[in-house]
């Protein structure tokens, strides 16, 4: 697998400050609290996740950028595979784990999350990828997936950074897609990398304090994308910005319904650079602030109470020096990437602020319907589907029951009669199901017509509700018919 080399061009050096004191009660507090915080995660990198304390963390998911069949997952701890994609040299791609692996890892992680390629966009040291041939290699490896587990959900992008450059590779990746196959480009939700990054031609340049940074997209002819000084790496107007002009993006294609993961972010460049172990603390605290709470009305995910932004993941529990980030040090005096690891400063702000967040329930019900909503007064039984969205926009990992009760005339007190009740388990961050059921040999005799109320309980039988959703349906008391008519009318004077 490509690793991270390079992708930072005319930096060489780091130092890794290690956490002189361990946050001992936090760290109690974080493992005693039960549940993991599904908004945080992590890059997993060179080590396997069992190398570090992650349950210190309270992390909710990790990536790793591959799809081990046999991957731990530390305290119930969630694992969002990946699909490597690369160009084969003969005009068409290769992806990796092999097929064979891949399936394995396919039934090993029943209903999980898959990234399809990580970076396409970035020339030389990630995938590489044209944007039409992105788009024949998602088509397949979607299809395989879906066709093998239905239950996966397949993410697609991984972009380095949503700058403009970057929206027009993923406005042809999209073109391509519906050139090829005729349809949009199905997925189940976007995963992109939110690195702030230079964006200038290496090949045109041919000077790396130049064109540091991410250099230009394949198939991209230009020579100059967003240009950036090495200081403005960490600038959080910056950061929010380009999360806001994805969602934005998202939005204009048809994506608004679904979950947005930020899959890679964090501070590549090191101390010598200007970002010492402050500056980098002051960067997370300011990015989790802003990614656990933006909303936008117009823009956000709908389940997730409009929130931009459903999960993101740091870069990375162990950087490779010279980047920056690291959660984790090694104490080993002769080499720096092996075990055992200590927790470094940064380790700490993390888990000090994860310590303090709560993973509650937030049940909300949505788009509730009825088909059909009108119905002749027909002696005829009539059967009626009602549908509703169930989300929760809670934060924690572990699927919270809630039970669904469906009434007509009105909710239980007010003569309401119970039509279904249905039980379901959503985890946080905008999970969402929806949930049909049927109401059979419907008759005016039996229901006149009115409110139907949707109400949601925790599924322990309290008596507390947790949202509700109201549909009028209607028998049809009195028809009018209008005469046809047909032929020309006059025009009308002037």
């Amino acid at each position: 697998m490509k690793m991270r080399q390079g992708i930072v061009w005319a930096i060489v050096g780091a130092t890794i400050a290690v956490a002189s004191i361990a946050l001992d009660t936090a760290r109690a507090a974080a493992q005693d609290s039960g549940d993991l915080y599904c908004r945080l995660g992590v890059n997993v990198f060179h080590q396997r996740p069992a190398a570090f304390d992650l349950p210190a963390l309270r992390a909710g998911w990790y990536v790793d950028g591959w799809a081990w069949s046999t991957a731990t997952r530390p305290n119930g701890i969630e694992y969002v595979l990946t699909v490597q994609v690369e160009p084969d040299g003969a005009g068409s791609y290769e992806f990796r784990p092999e097929e064979a692996s891949l399936s394995t890892a396919l039934a090993a992680h029943p209903g999980a999350s898959w990234i399809i390629g990580n970076e396409p966009d970035r020339r030389h040291y990630q995938n590489d990828l044209l944007p039409e041939l992105y788009a024949t290699a998602y088509h397949d490896l979607y299809a395989w997936i879906k066709e093998r587990d239905a239950s996966a959900r397949v993410f697609a992008g991984a972009i380095v950074q949503p700058s403009p450059l970057r929206l027009e590779y993923l406005d042809r990746v999209l073109a391509a897609y519906e050139t090829q196959f005729g349809v949009p480009l199905p997925a189940d939700g976007w995963a992109i990398h939110n690195h702030i990054l230079n964006e200038r031609s290496c090949e045109y340049y041919q000077d790396s304090t130049i064109c540091w940074g991410a250099d230009i997209p394949p198939g991209i002819d230009a020579v100059d994308g967003m240009v950036i000084e090495q200081s403005q790496h960490g600038d959080m107007a910056i950061f929010e910005e380009q999360i806001r002009r994805f969602r934005t993006w998202m939005a204009g294609n048809s994506y608004r319904s679904l979950p947005l993961y930020v899959s890679e972010y964090g501070i590549l460049l090191p101390e010598r650079n200007g970002f010492p172990p402050s500056t980098v603390i002051a960067f997370m605290d300011a990015s989790f602030d802003f990614l656990l709470s933006a909303t936008d009305a117009d823009t956000g995910y709908p389940a997730d109470d409009n929130r931009l932004v459903q999960r993101s993941a740091w870069y990375a529990a162990l950087s490779r020096p010279p980047f920056n980030g690291s959660l984790f040090a090694s104490t080993s005096l002769t080499d720096s990437m092996a075990p055992p690891f200590t927790m470094t400063d940064l380790g700490a702000t993390y888990q000090a602020y994860a310590t303090n967040l709560t993973t509650t329930s937030d049940v909300a019900l949505l788009d509730f319907g009825i088909m059909p909503a009108l119905v002749p007064s027909a002696s005829a039984p009539v059967t009626l589907t009602l549908a509703v969205t169930v989300a929760n926009r809670g934060h924690g990992l572990a699927a919270a029951p809630v039970t669904v009760d469906f009434y007509a005339g009105g909710e239980p007190g007010q003569g309401g009669e119970l039509i279904a009740s249905e039980t379901l388990a959503l985890a946080g961050c905008g999970d969402a199901q929806v949930l049909t059921v049927a109401w059979p040999l419907l008759t005016p005799d039996r229901f006149a017509g009115g409110a139907i109320v949707a109400v949601a309980r925790a599924a322990d039988g309290g008596d507390a509700v947790a949202d509700r959703a109201e549909a009028v349906f209607l028998f049809v008391a009195h028809e009018l018919y209008l005469p046809a008519v047909s032929g020309s009318l006059p025009s009308p004077r002037r």
